[in-house]
């Protein structure tokens, strides 16, 4: 099983499995800084690079909402994301869970 997956247009190395738990906004950034998956140096990936997913990638991949890096500018307590159920990118409250897909 192959576990990340290298994005030929962007150069970007994606986390191929997703974890089965939930975080809040400041949760899936700790999550991403302490992923040691093949050597590290994960984060949480832009709006514009989440949105970059070709989902032919990542069959298995949820119908969920996934958090971005990127917090919404003048409204504290929200992070953008992207809902993988239609393609929407959105900004949610930080204090919610949703999935993380990490990249370097």
């Amino acid at each position: 099983m192959t576990y990340t997956v290298l994005d030929t247009q962007t150069g970007l190395t994606w986390q191929r499995r997703v974890p089965e738990e939930r975080f809040t906004w400041e949760e899936a950034m700790a999550y991403a800084v302490q992923l040691k998956l093949d050597g590290g140096r994960w984060r949480l990936p832009t709006v514009g690079e989440l949105r970059s997913i070709d989902r032919k990638a990542f069959p298995e991949s949820l119908p969920e909402r996934f958090w971005s890096g990127t917090l919404l500018i003048n409204a504290l307590g929200y992070a953008w994301g992207v809902n993988f159920n239609d393609g929407n990118t959105g900004f949610f409250d930080v204090g919610n869970t949703y999935r993380v897909r990490c990249v370097r």
